[in-house]
């Protein structure tokens, strides 16, 4: 879902030390750190907790005619959303998992579909509910809420360029406290964000956005509805160095749910309560 025009390119700020680079550069001058983290969207992965999995996948499945992939022999237990290499949008997964609660509270993640009214119809066919119809964005597109067989709280988009992207295209953390939680966000992540905006009964802070590369953007969300929650849904933001990652969301405010944990060849992860109370991750790649 795209709120933004696209942004000019601009010299890579190093999200470690804040040097700025010219665009052109992968390592930072000053502190070495991978630059490369700078051409990614923030958000690359999200999980949807789940209480049966089976019943979860084949909900899922039906509904949005995705064939999702379990690993029996991981842990936690997971589903895989379908995935396309080289294709913007974010693809994530079911997770069945001490700790993972699901929740209609929390951050959301946004489903691409071609047909919202239709695709509504097939969840209350299937157990889900619907929270909110579907509705104008003006020239955006269309959004509407479901609750699914879990009780998580998802989004559902639709926009003509549906079909050529990955299953998530937009995230909503939200909010009490709108200030607070932007400048949580800028100073522990180096995010350059804008002046809050409001999208109809939304208000709404940006995150920066890069058209045409992989991952998702998203915002900050305050308004009625939109409640911060440890429970439900978790977007994963991509990091340079969780550790230090991790230091910052302490001194600023956060709470560390869960350290670094290594994910194999795939990377590593962590959780941590930002200051409204949302559940987010960490994800660096190795």
């Amino acid at each position: 879902m795209c709120f933004r025009p696209p942004s000019i390119v601009k010299p890579a700020k190093c999200p470690d030390c804040g040097t700025v680079n010219p665009p052109t550069k992968k390592i930072c001058s000053k502190c070495q750190a991978d630059l490369t983290i700078t051409q990614i969207n923030p958000i690359n992965w999200f999980d949807i907790p789940v209480n049966d999995l089976l019943r979860a996948r084949t909900f899922y499945e039906t509904v949005f005619g995705y064939s999702l992939t379990i690993n029996e022999t991981e842990t936690p237990n997971r589903a895989y959303f379908p995935f396309t290499p080289a294709i913007t949008g974010t693809s994530g997964s079911l997770v069945k998992a001490d700790g993972y609660t699901p929740s209609e509270t929390g951050c959301i993640v946004y489903l691409l579909v071609k047909d919202i009214p239709e695709t509504l119809a097939k969840i209350e066919a299937n157990g889900g509910k619907i929270l909110q119809s579907q509705t104008a964005m003006g020239d955006l597109g269309f959004i509407a809420h479901f609750q699914d067989c879990e009780g998580n709280r998802v989004g559902l988009y639709t926009t003509t360029m549906a079909a050529k992207m990955n299953p998530v295209n937009w995230f909503e953390i939200p909010v009490n406290d709108l200030m607070k939680a932007k400048n949580f966000y800028k100073t522990v992540f180096s995010y350059s964000l804008p002046s809050s905006s409001k999208m109809g009964k939304l208000d709404m802070v940006w995150f920066p956005m890069k058209p045409k590369t992989p991952g998702t953007c998203g915002s900050l969300v305050k308004a009625d509805g939109y409640i911060p929650a440890e429970t439900g849904n978790v977007v994963y933001l991509s990091v340079n160095d969780i550790p230090g990652t991790l230091v910052k969301i302490e001194a600023n405010g956060g709470k560390t749910l869960q350290p670094q944990t290594e994910l194999g060849e795939l990377g590593f992860i962590a959780h941590f309560q930002d200051c409204e109370g949302n559940r987010v991750g960490l994800y660096k790649h190795k």
